[in-house]
């Protein structure tokens, strides 16, 4: 779980980089088009730029195929919890919260569903930590 909480970060640290990447070459782009269209010899020097753009696109690619792989890696890892819930929730009845006698098929059920609940909120309270310093940082971009 830490090892792919370490992922997580490093794809947001590298989705950040590139979005300021994306500011500056639109700023660049922005300012060499009326160059370009007014005047070919001008367009010379804004060549080395044209490579820079280039270079951020592939890092942007890159970035997003990360990013589409981490994503794959995740849902495979939550999908098991996922299925032990829904599982849990199917053998848990009514009886349940009617003090169930120690060995009874409810009582089973409901310790079932009681342990995969804790997993659950343990997993959404390690995804909020590490998903919040991303919103604080978007929200104080805007």
């Amino acid at each position: 779980m830490v090892l792919r909480l370490l992922e997580i970060s490093s794809l947001t640290v590298n989705c950040s980089s590139v979005a300021a990447a994306i500011d500056v070459l639109s700023l660049w782009i922005s300012l060499a088009e009326p160059w370009i269209a007014t005047n070919d010899s001008l367009a010379t020097p804004i060549l080395p730029r044209v490579d820079c753009i280039l270079s951020a696109l592939t890092r942007i690619v890159l970035v997003d195929i990360s990013a589409f792989s981490c994503s794959i890696e995740i849902m495979v890892s939550i999908s098991p919890v996922d299925s032990c819930v829904r599982c849990a929730k199917e053998r848990t009845s009514s009886a349940t919260t009617a003090k169930p006698r120690p060995c009874s098929p409810a009582r089973a059920a409901s310790i079932a569903a009681f342990n995969a609940s804790k997993l659950v909120c343990s997993a959404i309270a390690l995804i909020t930590s590490s998903t919040l310093p991303t919103l604080l940082d978007s929200v104080a971009s805007c």
